[in-house]
């Protein structure tokens, strides 16, 4: 998020519109505002944009001076980036002891510390949280992962323009002349490996550096070409009209189930590029657009309100219990009034502040004190988490929610795991199906040892058994190791002919693909599940096994871990049935209307913990939920006289 000044050393005011354009498109994404399900594409417009506007400053240092002073250039991006930073990491520590339950101040604490320190893209790419992982609770730090990938970019790019100077004085050649060569290979290596790798659902995609190289790469090429390309006037106005164009179409052709950034994000970061190089002058439609007060004053204020925004509505949805567009609303028109303050405040006057501004060490140990504070900030935090833990109700809920049964694929004989027992011809109960099936997997085993007969667990997150094409999302396999992990587990209850078997999932609702690889509609979505749901039941029937399928449990609204922390008993954090079932609904009709229909009993998720009408969290002292949509092994260990009843039928049958 580098300054709205250009290569050429103008002021350029299309840029701090353009820049409003981005924020305001990431802020209603993460508010759930209707229009804005692909604001995350504004990202792609930062990155665009520092790679076009840094790029363009080093080439005036060079230009101008024969060289790039790496000292004077850090310290400059350390004075207009770490005080608001700082700040806000600091304050989201404190606000956490109030808003958060002690539960997950060691999380925050941990991310403030990788935020601070601009690698917490590569923390969030090894962990489990994330925008489209709806079933945990999302860290009040997440977003500064973009900013961990531009400080990257900064830190690193300066030292590869001095490499290339180099290279170009050995070469007797310009640096523009080796940067036009050198720059579209690297664009073209990061490119492949960020669309082979969003392919495959990989976070790494999302989150690292050398994945999304290639969008700032795409404004570094931009600010190469703006010295030896000045478009006329006509020119000039294709290019904004292709840019707009290209930006729209990006917010509305992509979805949170298409690959990405991959090759989707050529859309946005193109559509920058093009508004880029166009260098927008005011006559034009889109110029007098992007020149209004209103988004100029934005732009100016970007940087401070996409620092503030997540943290605000993050920890007003946890302490209100509610992910409400009018709530996280709300939240963002705060955090904007926070960042007017702080640029006012703090920002400007530490950014020129003139005895930081003449002294290198001074800015670049202001930064360093800056992290420091966030560090110890953070060890506080992490104190106060460890003395919070001596509560034991507290200490039971943390360990309910460590203890979450893992995909695997794991054996039990007698109620136990075994690493042999499985094997052989004899009979062989099989649960299949996802981590939803997989929270079920200790219950089935203890509800089938009195028959004497083993229990093969074979589950996989985010891999719908019944073989319908998904959508790669948050901790999900890609859709194609989920067909082949699918199709393996179909191929050995073929050739294995188990006794019975159960098949349990969850719900997929928006996330199904047709057979081409494209986001299915809602009503292709119903029909595509209904044909694989009656495909899969008559393939296992006609194996001559005893076949039952287990109805996914109600999703909670809200986490009820934090909850049931902040409230210490059941009653506060009930939740109505219907409202759990929103969302799973669609798939329990399917899977127990094609049950009935071939005659395979069922055995509803819901039933232990709901009524007609409420749901509740805890039951008989009895944790229930570990996130929003898992089960806890302790209440699933609970429902096994019912579990028992459901097994003793299918082996009758």
């Amino acid at each position: 998020m580098a300054d709205g000044e250009s290569g050429l050393g103008r002021h350029r005011g299309d840029i701090d519109g353009l820049r409003a354009v981005a924020v305001i498109v990431v802020v209603g994404f993460h508010a759930g505002v209707p229009g804005f399900g692909a604001g995350f594409v504004g990202v792609d417009v930062f990155f665009a944009i520092s790679g076009f506007l840094i790029t363009g400053l080093l080439l005036r240092e060079q230009q101008r001076r024969g060289r790039i002073d790496l000292g004077e250039f850090w310290a400059r991006r350390a004075r207009r980036l770490m005080p608001a930073l700082v700040l806000v990491l600091i304050s989201t520590l404190v606000a956490s002891v109030g808003l958060l339950t002690a539960l997950r101040w060691r999380a925050v604490a941990a991310d403030s510390v990788w935020s601070a320190l601009y690698v917490s893209n590569y923390s969030f790419a090894l962990g489990t949280r994330g925008y489209f992982v709806e079933s945990t609770a999302p860290s009040p730090f997440l977003h500064m992962w973009s900013l961990a990938v531009e400080e990257q970019f900064y830190v690193l790019w300066p030292l590869a323009m001095t490499l290339l100077i180099c290279v170009a004085s050995k070469l007797r050649r310009t640096v523009l002349t080796v940067m036009a060569a050198a720059v579209p290979v690297a664009v073209a290596i990061s490119f492949t490996g960020s669309a082979v790798m969003s392919f495959r659902g990989t976070r790494w995609a999302y989150f690292s550096l050398p994945t999304r190289w290639w969008e700032i790469g795409f404004g570094v090429s931009a600010a190469v070409l703006v010295t030896r390309f000045r478009p006329g006037r006509t020119q000039a106005l294709a290019l904004s009209a292709a840019g707009i164009l290209l930006l729209a179409w990006s917010m509305f052709g992509v979805k949170s189930t298409t690959p990405y950034p991959g090759v989707a994000a050529l859309l946005p970061t193109a559509g920058t590029v093009a508004l880029l190089v166009a260098g927008t002058g005011p006559e034009g439609p889109i110029g007098r657009f992007l020149a209004l007060a209103p988004l100029q004053w934005l732009g100016r204020l970007s940087y401070g309100w996409y620092l503030w925004h997540w943290p605000a509505m993050v920890l007003a949805s946890a302490y209100v219990r509610t992910e409400s567009v009018w709530l996280r609303s709300t939240a963002g028109l705060v955090a904007l009034l926070l960042a007017m303050v702080t640029a006012r405040v703090v920002e400007r006057p530490i950014r020129f502040h003139p005895s930081l501004v003449a002294s290198v060490r001074r800015s670049l140990s202001v930064s360093v004190i800056g992290i420091v504070a966030v560090v110890f900030g953070a060890l506080g935090l992490f104190g106060l988490h460890r003395r919070a833990l001596s509560d034991p109700f507290l200490a039971h809920l943390q360990r309910v929610v460590q203890e979450r049964q893992a995909n695997e694929s794991s054996c039990f004989v007698g109620g136990s795991p075994s690493d042999s027992g499985c094997d052989g011809d004899g009979p062989l109960l099989v649960l299949i199906g996802d981590s939803h099936a997989a929270h079920w997997s200790e219950a089935m085993a203890s509800a089938s040892s009195e028959s004497d007969i083993p229990v093969l667990v074979r589950t996989r997150g985010g891999c719908p058994p019944w073989g319908f094409p998904v959508a790669a999302t948050g901790r999900s396999e890609s859709s194609d190791v989920c067909t082949q992990f699918v199709a393996d587990t179909f191929s050995y209850l073929s050739e294995r002919r188990p006794s019975v078997v159960v098949i349990s999932t969850a719900s997929y609702q928006g996330r199904v693909l047709t057979s081409a690889g494209a986001p299915a509609s809602r009503a292709d979505e119903s029909t595509i599940v209904r044909d694989a749901v009656e495909r899969r039941l008559a393939m296992l029937l006609g194996l001559g096994a005893s076949v039952g399928v287990l109805l996914d449990n109600p999703s909670v609204p809200f986490d009820p871990i934090e909850c049931l922390a902040r409230e210490r008993e059941s009653a506060p954090c009930d939740f109505d049935r219907d409202e759990g079932l929103a969302d799973v609904q669609g798939m329990r009709r399917i899977e127990s209307g094609a049950a009935r229909a071939v005659d395979v009993p069922v055995f509803d998720g819901a039933l232990g913990m709901c009524d007609g009408r409420r749901c509740e969290t805890m039951v008989g002292g009895r944790v229930v939920y570990s996130d929003r949509t898992h089960l806890t092994t302790e209440y699933t260990a609970s429902q096994e006289p019912a579990l028992r009843e459901f097994v003793s039928g299918l082996l009758d049958g």
